[in-house]
């Protein structure tokens, strides 16, 4: 029950609760040790079309399916959720080039879907932040400023 409560029933990820019960852990560690550290906040592109046009069992498995990427995307150490809806949030540790991890969810999603036959194409937009070992911003904060910086690439592309 304690598992269940813990984690997203569609993708098997941990849930919004779980991620902050494990991340801030990990977080004020890597606070304490001036370490490494970023938030990365994704969110899947076209989910209300394919929700309209195929259904929401095809909705269902395109989270499922991005669920998945993002999981292969980052190390086992690392706590990868689904917040809820479209959104996906992860934590990684000892990362001073956040950008290499976007690398590797594109090619991840590159090798998707060339791989799976779906109807559907999996896309995501996603922001990252470094996380300032020494500052006094809190995980929730890094969380938002990921976010935002999600929003303004997902505005940007649709100018």
């Amino acid at each position: 029950m304690r598992i269940s409560s813990l984690t997203d029933v569609l993708t098997g990820l941990y849930n919004r609760r779980c991620f902050f019960l494990q991340a801030e852990q990990i977080f004020r560690l890597a606070q304490r040790q001036r370490g490494k550290s970023a938030v990365i906040f994704a969110d899947i592109d076209g989910l209300k079309l394919v929700n309209d046009e195929l259904g929401h069992a095809a909705g269902d498995r395109l989270i499922q399916d991005t669920g998945h990427i993002l999981h292969q995307s980052f190390r086992h150490a690392d706590v990868v959720a689904r917040l809820g809806g479209d959104e996906f949030v992860a934590y990684t540790l000892d990362d001073e080039q956040p950008g290499v991890i976007l690398e590797r969810i594109r090619a991840n999603l590159r090798a998707f879907n060339l791989m799976q036959d779906r109807p559907y194409t999996v896309s995501i937009s996603a922001g990252v932040v470094q996380c300032d070992p020494g500052g006094p911003q809190t995980l929730s904060h890094y969380v938002t400023v990921a976010d935002e910086r999600m929003c303004a690439l997902k505005r940007s592309r649709l100018h």
